[in-house]
């Protein structure tokens, strides 16, 4: 074992530490928080996927269609308006406000001129939205063409005739637009119906197509989400996840880190390169590939060797949240009383070197078993001993994120309370 690898077993005293020894243990005001592996807030949210989507969207149109006694696309289209809301739709249809214009008389026979080409066409050989104004298919065609490839306004696209109501719907869309457009149009109406809606939003990782919706936007401030994609975000900024700072904490940060470099000296001296990124690929190499390996080796079934992808997803969260906590001391501590610095300091720390125990338990340690050609008798001593430091990591930055969130009050309560004695 390298010098490196030996601090990682060594309190602050010097003294070795043994993972059943007290010094891990939480004794300060916040030890009857929950033990977690990702700091939990109670779930009020629904993660969406493509085809959950779909469903619904289908679902409010039959819905509508079938109260109203009206087309799917003109149901579709009230839906659009309203931002997919049936009981808006339906407050206003009976408030007579959504009713389409009467039909115009109808030419029963013979040919009609096309109001945007102004050629002659059979009567049969015409085509018009639920409002009834004929154009002839040709011209339908390109219109609804160009509106698709223009972008999403095509999902509210108004009849020709000036001054009508009606809009060209997806009843029309099915009928006249080529395969490649229908996609592009179906792929607008879907989206739709997450971006029009203030309590559904789409996850921000790049590449992700899900979605979430939370039961009660309106009373959600700042709110951890964490979508099926493992990736972690705040609801009101739609930044990575940030506790414990607050959104403008973290605009500021992200502003300073790309536009200044006054600070470079500060930051150079007090904070250091984050290790999350590798943290996130070992998480992904862990899911995909150790527990399998590990299971083999081991004798063990899948569901026997989790406690590896949740030590794993404890050390993501935990470089998360102490990446931010030196966000929160550029911005908080330089004007604290010296007693808050000194316990930031503390908890800080007490915190990052319970990560590294558990970053080194789970990198270095679990190899020996990885690459074992036979079970090892002392795995289930690993094991306990890597669930172990992955609940108490969680307790260390628990009490972290819960002081920082408090502002350290406890300095001060304890300031209060020593002034209190000596009175």
């Amino acid at each position: 074992m390298d010098s490196d690898e030996q601090n990682f077993y060594y309190s602050d005293s010097g003294d070795v530490v043994s993972e059943d020894e007290d010094v891990f243990c939480i004794s300060n005001s916040y030890a009857d928080e929950p033990d977690c592996t990702t700091l939990p807030q109670q779930t009020a949210y629904t993660i969406l996927r493509e085809e959950d989507v779909k469903k619904r969207v289908n679902n409010n149109i039959s819905q509508v269609s079938t109260l109203l006694s009206i087309s799917r696309g003109l149901a579709c289209h009230l839906l659009c308006r309203n931002n997919w809301c049936p009981n808006a739709v339906y407050d206003q249809w009976f408030a007579n406000e959504e009713r389409p214009d009467e039909l115009p008389p109808q030419q029963e026979s013979g040919e009609q001129l096309c109001g945007i080409c102004f050629e002659p066409f059979k009567i049969e050989d015409m085509v018009s939205a639920s409002c009834g104004h004929p154009f002839c298919a040709g011209c339908w065609q390109t219109y609804i063409s160009t509106s698709i490839n223009d972008g999403p306004g095509c999902l509210r696209l108004p009849c020709p005739e000036p001054k009508c109501r009606a809009v060209a719907g997806v009843d029309m869309v099915e009928s006249m637009a080529s395969e490649d457009e229908k996609q592009k149009y179906y792929q607008y109406l879907y989206r739709s119906y997450v971006e029009c809606s203030r309590s559904r939003k789409w996850c921000p990782a790049p590449g992700c197509e899900f979605a979430v919706e939370f039961k009660d936007a309106a009373g959600c401030e700042s709110y951890d989400v964490t979508c099926d994609c493992d990736y972690k975000f705040c609801w009101k900024c739609m930044q990575e996840s940030h506790r414990p700072v607050d959104c403008k904490t973290v605009e500021k940060w992200i502003k300073k880190n790309s536009s200044e470099v006054e600070n470079t000296n500060w930051i150079l001296a007090y904070t250091k390169p984050c290790p999350k990124k590798r943290a996130l690929s070992d998480l992904n190499q862990a899911r995909n590939q150790h527990i399998d390996k590990l299971a083999g080796t081991q004798g063990e079934s899948l569901a026997g060797v989790q406690f590896v992808i949740q030590a794993w997803n404890q050390i993501v969260e935990c470089r998360r949240v102490l990446k931010w906590s030196y966000a929160y001391g550029y911005y908080h501590m330089s004007t604290e009383k010296p007693g808050k610095l000194e316990f930031f300091g503390y908890l800080q720390g007490e915190a990052e070197a319970a990560l590294e125990r558990l970053h080194y338990c789970a990198e270095k340690e679990m190899s020996r078993y990885l690459t074992a050609d036979r079970p090892l008798k002392d795995f289930k001593d690993f094991k306990s001993k890597l669930g172990r430091l992955t609940a108490v990591t969680g307790n260390y930055f628990q009490n972290l994120v819960l002081a920082l969130e408090n502002n350290l009050s406890e300095v001060d309560d304890r300031e209060s309370s020593t002034s209190g004695t000596k009175n």
